[in-house]
């Protein structure tokens, strides 16, 4: 309650895990530095730093999410929180359910996941994201982050290791992307269900699974071997030396403000 850690004597026959993975301001000041790095022509020490930079949190989210997914599956129960419960909790939570159950590996399932995970819990998408605009933004700069773009830079390098186990390719995560900054679906307005039922988002704007739906063939995957929806990718084992930034994600929609 009220955010702050955990103490290990407080749980007789439990092991406390702190994943040290850095806070909402952190991941804001190193997508900047990203942006900033991968713009500029002229360093490529510059751009190095701060591609491997990002790319050093974006591990350590896949690395808690593989402790979590390990753990569950060898039969423990694991409880996962964070200071507020709707940043690094969703992160690890949701990539540990898509490590252990295939479905969420699939076109119609990752709408589920982001559902369960992070829309219902609260992560305050219209916040983190600052898609009220610019007046919004530099008179709220410290609720800014890029909380759920990193997850989906987490799922897209799990990918590239693992791809004949996911149903969709990159560019799904990258349509995803674009359109929770774009304001165009109801889905993702608002910063948690009593706001968006509030606006009646759901109901007065278009719903941005049925699009996905629509869309599927764009999103299929040619390497997915549907045999493997019953394997967990666990352990999920992510190499530092295969790490890369992920210009599909990131570049397909070259709309996004993000660079």
């Amino acid at each position: 309650r009220s955010g702050g850690t955990e103490y290990n004597a407080t749980y007789k026959d439990c092991r406390v895990e702190f994943l040290n993975i850095d806070n909402i301001h952190e991941m804001r000041k190193r997508l900047n530095n990203l942006r900033v790095g991968i713009c500029q022509q002229t360093s490529h020490t510059k751009c190095a730093e701060a591609v491997t930079a990002w790319l050093s949190h974006v591990h350590a989210v896949i690395k808690g999410a593989n402790l979590a997914a390990t753990s569950v599956d060898s039969g423990q129960t694991v409880v996962v929180h964070c200071s507020d419960g709707w940043d690094r909790t969703s992160q690890i939570v949701s990539l540990a359910s898509l490590l252990l159950d295939g479905h969420y590996r699939t076109i119609a399932g990752i709408s589920s996941l982001i559902e369960k995970d992070w829309l219902l819990p609260g992560h305050k998408f219209q916040a983190r994201n600052g898609i009220e605009g610019k007046k919004w933004q530099h008179a709220h700069h410290n609720e800014l982050s890029p909380i759920f773009l990193q997850f989906l830079d987490c799922v897209a390098q799990i990918w590239s290791i693992y791809p004949k186990h996911f149903e969709y390719t990159p560019r799904l995560l990258s349509f995803i992307l674009y359109h929770t900054y774009s304001g165009k679906y109801g889905n993702f307005l608002g910063d948690c269900e009593q706001r968006r039922a509030e606006l009646g988002s759901r109901k007065l704007c278009s719903c941005f699974w049925a699009e996905v739906r629509n869309r599927r063939q764009l999103w299929k995957n040619p390497l997915y071997d549907d045999a493997l929806i019953a394997e967990p990718i666990v352990p999920c084992v992510v190499p530092l030396r295969r790490l890369a930034f992920s210009e599909e994600l990131y570049s397909s929609f070259g709309g996004l403000s993000l660079f």
